[in-house]
């Protein structure tokens, strides 16, 4: 799983979650409060939400895989890199996990490291529970959350002013969503033909956003210095509040994700335009794991 986390320029963070995006977790102050609610809001966009079954015949089974990615600001400056694991528990759960740290001047600037685990519903993809901690200089947070047929809790513990550890719970009543995980697994296994829109809400910490993968068409992308055939795929974001209205993302100008065109079916590049220039997370290992 890899996601991205810019808490402030020009300091790099990063949370890997792979699929996602990098942007999805492009967090700011200000996505640690409550949206304004709407008297009135437009659910009009649940009608948008794909919630067709995964498509069993488009993508073979997840296998145990082991995934190294690393991260770059403009392509240049190196800023951190995550290892991901993908596992089966038993027939009938999956579990991903991922470490990630930043690197080089980044770390210099903002130390930061994170663990992530998820478990999901090996048939229906749908998520059981996910976990995920962040430590840097300043503190360390926790969040776990549940998933459950009408809503999703987390609860997020971090330490107050005083340096106390205090818990907050907070819940969205909206079933259909989906997190890291459970998002790359779901839209690996539909057809992803040129012109397809995959759309879903997916939480990756304490709050929901609605994410829209569009499939722009097939490209070569290098990968263990030569070039494999990809799926390419645009990505656009908003916010979801607690009363489901939807607020713009600006912090993120344009997001990309290459998945590789073959069995693994798996982020290749992920590239986001941001507020601080773009970033690119890139593949730089892939193996499976289970032997067979």
């Amino acid at each position: 799983m890899i996601s991205i986390v810019f808490r402030q320029p020009p300091v790099l963070g990063m949370c890997l979650s792979a699929l996602l995006a990098l942007s999805c977790s492009v967090a700011s102050a200000d996505d640690k409060k409550s949206g304004t609610l709407e008297a009135d809001p437009d659910l009009s966009w649940l009608k948008e939400v794909t919630l067709k079954p995964r498509g069993h015949d488009n993508a073979k089974e997840i296998r145990p895989c082991f995934l190294k990615y690393k991260l770059s600001w403009r392509r240049v400056i190196g800023a951190g890199e995550a290892e991901i694991a993908i596992d089966r528990e038993s027939s009938k759960v999956l579990v991903g996990t991922a470490t990630a740290k930043s690197t080089g001047l980044a770390r210099a600037l903002w130390s930061y490291d994170c663990d992530l685990s998820a478990r999901l519903d090996s048939q229906s993809l749908k998520p059981l529970g996910f976990e995920h901690s962040e430590v840097d200089k300043k503190e360390t947070v926790t969040y776990v959350t549940e998933f459950k047929p009408g809503w999703v809790r987390t609860f997020t513990t971090r330490p107050n002013e005083k340096g106390v550890e205090e818990t907050t719970k907070r819940t969205i009543y909206y079933g259909e969503t989906l997190d890291l995980l459970s998002t790359i697994l779901y839209v690996r296994s539909l057809p992803l033909e040129k012109g397809d829109k995959i759309t879903r809400v997916v939480q990756p910490f304490d709050r929901p956003y609605l994410v829209t993968f569009k499939v722009d068409g097939k490209e070569e992308r290098k990968f263990e210095g030569k070039k494999i055939p990809t799926i390419k795929m645009s990505i656009s974001i908003l916010r979801v509040n607690k009363d489901l209205s939807l607020k713009g993302y600006d912090k993120m100008k344009e997001g990309t994700i290459w998945v590789s065109d073959d069995d693994f079916r798996l982020p290749i590049e992920i590239r986001a335009d941001i507020f601080v220039g773009y970033i690119t997370c890139l593949l730089t290992s892939r193996e499976y794991t289970d032997g067979e």
